[in-house]
C-alpha cells in the first residue's frame, strides 16, 4: 500500500475516533460514570482502535508487545502534552480544585498519576516533579525499549540489575 493511501486511512481513521470521543451520547454517558471507568473504558477503546488501525494499514495483526508500548507512549506523552490539570498541578499553583467538572475531564493521565503520589503522601509540588517529570520519562523509555527489536531484552538488562 502506498504511502499515500496509508497517510489518507490514517487520518479518516483518527477523524472516526475524534468523532466517537466527541459525540454528545458517549459524553453524556461518560459524565455520569466514575472517573476511573472513563479512564479503562478511554485506554480500552485505545487498544481496540490501534490494533483496528494497524491491521488497516499493515494488513496484520499488531503484536501485543507493540500495542502497549503505544499505549504507554500515548500515556507518557498525554501527561505532559495537554495542559496540567491534575489536583496536584491545581494545588501546587493554589488554583481551586475539585470534582466540579464532568468526570471525563478528570480521568486523565496526569490525574490518575498525581492522585496515586498525593495517596502515598506526597506534597502537590513533589505530586507535580513526579506526575509531569519523573513518571513520563521513564514510561517513555519503556515503551520505546518495548517497541523496538531488541529493546524488551535491554529492559530486562535494566531492571534486573
Amino acid at each position: 500500500m502506498s504511502l499515500f493511501k496509508r497517510a489518507v486511512l490514517f487520518a479518516i481513521a483518527v477523524g472516526i475516533l475524534g468523532f466517537i470521543v466527541s459525540s454528545a451520547a458517549v459524553l453524556d454517558w461518560l459524565a455520569a460514570q466514575d472517573p476511573t471507568l472513563d479512564f479503562v473504558l478511554w485506554y480500552g477503546l485505545l487498544a481496540v482502535w490501534s490494533a483496528v488501525v494497524y491491521w488497516i494499514l499493515f494488513g496484520k495483526l499488531i503484536s501485543v508487545k507493540l500495542d502497549l508500548a503505544l499505549l504507554i507512549l500515548y500515556f507518557a506523552l498525554g501527561t505532559v502534552f495537554y495542559w496540567a490539570a491534575s489536583d496536584a498541578a491545581l494545588m501546587n499553583a493554589s488554583l481551586p480544585s475539585g470534582r466540579s467538572v464532568p468526570s471525563f475531564l478528570i480521568a486523565s493521565e496526569d490525574q490518575l498519576i498525581s492522585s496515586f503520589f498525593l495517596w502515598l503522601g506526597a506534597s502537590p509540588a513533589v505530586a507535580v516533579i513526579l506526575t509531569y517529570v519523573v513518571v513520563p520519562a521513564v514510561l517513555v523509555f519503556i515503551a520505546l525499549m518495548l517497541a523496538s527489536k531488541r529493546g524488551l531484552g535491554l529492559l530486562r538488562g535494566v531492571f534486573s540489575g
